[in-house]
């Protein structure tokens, strides 16, 4: 019976040390990779100049898909040099969401979950054409000058995105219904669940 709790305890060791090797052999996404999984998107290489906010980046990359008035979904990847400055992005860029949804009465849900290294935060339903600028931080300046546009509201849609920060890097992936663009009433652009089912295989495909 020893012998047996022995050879027990030992396999259970073994299958916990080969686990926590599983997990830490998890190769982080890279600027390269993320262009070589996204190769039948155009993708674009960004400077850190091209990302409002004072924040220590390495490398990113910005995959976008067409845009016909119901756009494949589209994705930017940021490789900060710095967990801390992921995480300010990060808050920074949900705060806004909120603030945009809040402000303008939107008629969106959000989830949020996760924490440490690890936070993933979504939208889902009615935003302005102002989130697509909320990866750049340029929110705030879009509605100052759209607000003064007489055609502002129409510049109303449905988003399904998705923000995730995992240790040192954002992956920012959504897609958007534009009715201005695309000829549909306001309130027949909707997300449908193949818009979301594109957007969360971009997001597996990834690693995230």
């Amino acid at each position: 019976m020893k012998k047996f709790l022995k050879a027990l305890v030992l396999v259970l060791v073994f299958t916990f040390v080969f686990t926590l090797a599983g997990c830490s052999s998890k190769k982080a996404m890279t600027a390269d990779k993320f262009t070589s999984i996204m190769k039948d998107y155009t993708v674009y290489i960004l400077s850190r100049h091209d990302i409002v906010g004072d924040y220590d980046i390495d490398e990113a990359r910005r995959a976008m898909g067409d845009d016909n008035g119901h756009f494949r979904p589209s994705a930017l990847f940021i490789d900060f040099n710095s967990s801390s400055d992921a995480k300010k992005y990060y808050d920074t860029t949900t705060k806004a969401s909120m603030n945009m949804i809040n402000d303008e009465d939107l008629d969106a849900t959000t989830t949020s979950k996760g924490s440490g290294d690890y936070q993933k935060f979504t939208v889902t339903g009615e935003v302005n054409y102002g989130f697509a600028f909320l990866a750049s931080g340029d929110y705030e300046k879009f509605i100052t000058e759209g607000k003064a546009n007489a055609a502002y509201r129409d510049l109303y849609g449905d988003t399904y995105s998705v923000i995730i920060r995992d240790k040192n890097t954002v992956l920012f992936v959504y897609t958007e219904v534009k009715p201005y663009e695309s000829g549909l009433d306001a309130d027949a652009a909707s997300i449908s669940k193949k818009d979301v089912q594109d957007v969360d295989e971009i997001v597996s495909m990834l690693g995230y």
